[in-house]
């Protein structure tokens, strides 16, 4: 259940939404966050008019992860998304921010890339990357053609210089050249001095279309632009502002990185010269200003058409980007140039200011929700700050959160400290900087004893923050196992648990992995090489599963099984929900288990759309499966089985368009066991039931049969050979139509109940 929370005294306003998202901007580039050399006057135009965030920080220093986050606002540890996905099959059916606001009248529209798109490889194709279809009325992409629109090299335009210039990518102990790191290419690149032969550009472009086209209904107009994401791209006047000669590198005092836990692209592995290191930033500082001049034609079209007097703007990066800091490059760190984004917030009527409140990307969804006058979610991890744009004084929040990687980095950024730990225990350790005196993070105090009491209170907001992202609750499906991703990652077994739930269990005989009440509870460091159980329900207690999307129980162990209902008293449900695939696999015997001798039931549901494989066998002991229509089994093993046991049902609901196959061969049901089916629809020339043999007592109701006659018709069930004679096979035709002799074509079985 979603709950809404309505905001007292907010009444409904007529105001649009104008997000405006840069690609890869530090907000030590712009000039209305202290930059000297870069040129941003549109933005910090902006930021005169508005109100600009000092502290506002993304959630994941990487573009898709840190896209869904804002988009869905939650953290990437309750939804598992870590990777360049949009994060909806992580979420399920929950809205997006404005799939939120589409779906209450609103005209909701994507210009670029606001999901994941890779660039260059998404631009240069032009299509959606990992974008979210359900998010938008409209979407439209800018193909451009990046580095491949290089002015010609003995160009007089440049003087004869490189226009295009691969300037690093080698990995480090690698002697070739134009290798790749982490997918990003350092790319110098002069283009003709058209901006609207490069994606931004176009961009650009399209969004004043829409402004035009919409400007009499009320909208959410999300426009991303892809620089200053390298390769550093832009027409050559703005390159012609920063003559790479010109630029200053930071200063790197000897042994800076001594103290850093973690390191990935840095000066030495990316083997830059400081010619290098000054072209990156001339390029860079070009992107930007390019960047910048897009967003003034944005922002003046709004103005030509009478719309910034109701319309609410927001300026913001993914995250931010390192130049030379610490001889770090690129993104990918919890430090404040990689996590840290320029955030600026322009509400019509609203006085200008600049607010210290820490801010979070996850913030804008309920931010704007509330100030159009929309109930806010209360599921939502996200906060309004609506409050700091009428006080910026007003604090929402005491910190902000970031992490990189599902198990890599964590950062904690407080008014007076910085706290990053490398693991979810810390075991990869620590640094603590003190951001009142050292706001550049150069002396990691975490070693120093006089900062012990310090650093060990952080230890525990740490673990605090950790437990209740991961164990989140939003009242609607829980968020819980490793989504998308294999049963052997250990990682991905603590999500849905808050820390105080979760108990490691000896690593031998047996690692059982328990989920009572949505959550996982119990969990192991390894996985792999031992028999191992997911027990949904167990020693009395209830447990539930609900799963929404693809997941994989796999275990490179000798056997693995999922056992739903375990011990008397427990009860157990697994509900597979349209669109969800749960495989089981790997090495050994991999089976699923529904109820047990000793009185635990289980129920599993396997909704229409959704699908179950199954290496092995399946066991109904004390329960139910019950197969919606469109649902669809499989095993692949050829020595697969189904045994439904004294106290088991299997039910099967499907109607005439998509009946149900269950390709195992060997099906056998208990003496008092029941097979139920329900065949509501109609059986048309073609359709088949299909039980294996082996089957020793059949009931059920069945649907009308079309044309009994009809040769082609194998109507409905086929009981296969070898039936024993005491086999009781119960049938009710509810047109009362004969029987047909090819439903038993060895002749042995005894049919009763026909009618």
């Amino acid at each position: 259940m979603m709950v809404l929370l309505a905001v007292p005294g907010q009444a409904q306003q007529d105001y649009n939404v104008l997000l405006i998202m840069s690609d890869d901007l530090t907000a030590e580039a712009l000039g209305c966050y202290g930059n000297t050399v870069c040129l941003t006057p549109n933005i910090d135009a902006l930021a005169a008019g508005g109100t600009r965030y000092t502290r506002a920080y993304c959630q994941y220093p990487v573009c898709g992860p840190s896209r869904s986050s804002m988009m869905f606002s939650y953290y990437p540890h309750t939804t598992g998304v870590f990777g360049y996905v949009s994060g909806r099959s992580e979420n399920g059916d929950r809205e997006s921010w404005t799939q939120y606001f589409r779906n209450r009248g609103y005209y909701a529209a994507r210009v670029s890339k606001i999901f994941h798109m890779g660039v260059p490889r998404n631009i240069q194709a032009g299509g959606n990357g990992e974008d979210d279809a359900l998010s938008w009325t409209e979407r439209f992409n800018s193909q451009g053609p990046e580095a491949e629109d290089a002015i010609p090299l003995d160009s007089a335009l440049n003087g004869g210089n490189p226009t295009a210039e691969r300037l690093a990518g080698i990995k480090e102990g690698d002697s070739g050249v134009n290798q790749i790191i982490g997918g990003n290419t350092y790319e110098y690149v002069i283009v003709p001095n058209d901006d609207t032969d490069q994606s931004d550009g176009k961009s650009a472009v399209k969004a004043c279309e829409l402004l035009e086209l919409h400007k009499n209904e009320r909208f959410i107009l999300a426009v991303g632009f892809v620089r200053p994401h390298i390769p550093f791209v832009a027409p050559k006047q703005y390159f012609d502002l920063y003559p790479w000669q010109k630029m200053v590198p930071p200063t790197v005092s000897a042994g800076d990185q001594d103290d850093v836990i973690h390191k990935y692209v840095t000066t030495s592995r990316l083997k830059f010269n400081e010619t290098e290191k000054k072209k990156s930033i001339a390029g860079y500082y070009a992107s930007v200003t390019y960047m910048d001049a897009q967003v003034g034609k944005v922002l003046q079209k709004l103005e030509d058409e009478g719309l910034a007097e109701n319309t609410i703007v927001i300026f913001a990066s993914d995250h931010g980007f390192f130049l030379g800091e610490h001889d770090f490059w690129s993104k990918q760190y919890v430090h404040e140039e990689s996590a840290r984004v320029p955030l600026i917030i322009k509400v019509p009527g609203k006085v200008p200011a600049v607010c210290g409140s820490f801010a979070e990307l996850v913030d804008l969804f309920p931010t704007t929700a509330e100030l159009c006058g929309l109930p806010v979610p209360t599921r939502l991890q996200g906060k309004s700050l609506a409050t700091t744009l009428d006080d910026p004084t007003a604090t929402v929040r005491d910190a902000a959160f970031t992490v990189m990687g599902s198990n890599t980095l964590y950062c904690l950024r407080s008014a007076d400290y910085a706290f990053i730990q490398k693991s979810a225990t810390g075991s990869g350790g620590y640094e603590l900087y003190d951001m009142l005196n050292d706001p550049f993070q150069y002396t990691n105090l975490a070693s120093n004893p006089a900062y012990a009491t310090v650093l060990d209170e952080f230890k525990i907001s740490m673990a605090a923050n950790l437990a209740s992202v991961v164990g989140y609750n939003d009242s609607r499906t829980t968020f819980t196992g490793g989504t998308g991703t294999d049963y052997n990652n250990a990682n991905n077994w603590d999500k849905g648990a808050p820390a105080a739930e979760v108990v490691d269990r000896p690593t031998s005989p047996r690692n059982d992995a328990i989920i009572n009440d949505g959550k996982i509870v119990t969990t192991t460091a390894s996985l792999s090489s031992q028999y191992y159980d997911v027990n949904l329900g167990f020693d009395g207690t209830p447990g539930t599963l609900n799963l929404a999307t693809s997941w994989k129980a796999q275990s490179s162990g000798p056997d693995m099984g999922i056992r739903v209902g375990v011990g008397a008293g427990s009860v157990g449900t697994l509900n597979l929900q349209s669109g969800a695939n749960l495989t089981l696999s790997g090495a050994g015997n991999h089976d699923l288990y529904v109820g047990d001798a000793a009185g635990g039931l289980g129920t599993v549901n396997i909704l229409a759309g959704s699908t179950m494989n199954t290496r092995d066998a399946v066991y109904v002991v004390n329960g139910t499966i019950s197969f919606d229509r469109a649902a669809t089994f499989l095993s692949g093993n050829a020595v697969g089985k189904l045994e439904v046991g004294n106290n088991g049902v299997l039910s099967f609901d499907t109607d005439g368009a998509n009946v149900f196959t269950l390709p195992v061969t060997n099906a056998t049901l208990g003496g008092t066991s029941t097979l139920q089916m329900n065949l509501g629809g109609t059986f048309t020339s073609g359709d088949t039931w299909l039980i294996a043999s082996g089957i020793s007592r059949l009931t059920g109701t069945f649907g009308t049969v079309e044309d009994p006659s009809d040769p082609t018709l194998e109507f409905i069930v086929h009981y296969g050979t070898g039936l024993a004679d005491a086999d009781e096979i119960v049938v009710e035709l509810t047109d009362g139509g004969p029987s047909d002799p090819d439903h038993d074509p060895d002749g042995d079985a005894v049919q009763t109940g026909i009618e």
